[in-house]
């Protein structure tokens, strides 16, 4: 549960106003979360297990894009054109952005992989 906490600072290190109601299933939506959260994962290199939640929900946003192509799809190409998207961004629709990145079902859906990693460590095959 400490990571969802330090996942909650990253989301107040990024909030700058409401939420907005988007849904988060498009894949260019997917494709911006993934450029804002890796620009913030940059920022943080300094703070390595924050930096680690960030790049995990960064990764939860790749797979969404990856299911939504296919295993054919251009994955480059959907990842361009977020890049794209977050340039014509103003200052207050990044934060936004930012905020909804880490909110919602990608939150519930990391929190639940959380739980279930912690399950997992605290009773290793090598110990049964």
């Amino acid at each position: 549960m400490k990571t969802m906490i330090k996942a909650l600072a990253i989301g107040a290190l990024l909030a700058g106003g409401a939420v907005p109601a988007v849904a988060q299933s498009s894949s260019l939506n997917d494709a911006i979360c993934i450029q804002v959260l890796g620009e913030t994962a940059a920022k943080l290199k300094d703070k390595q297990s924050t930096h680690a939640v960030v790049m995990n929900f960064q990764g939860y946003y790749t797979a969404r894009i990856r299911a939504a192509l296919g295993p054919n799809g251009d994955m480059a190409a959907a990842m361009k054109a977020g890049r794209d998207a977050v340039g014509r961004m103003s200052a207050d629709q990044y934060k936004a952005a930012g905020s909804k990145c880490l909110d919602g079902t990608a939150q519930k859906d990391l929190e639940e992989l959380f739980v279930f990693n912690d399950q997992l460590g605290a009773n290793p095959p090598e110990s049964k």
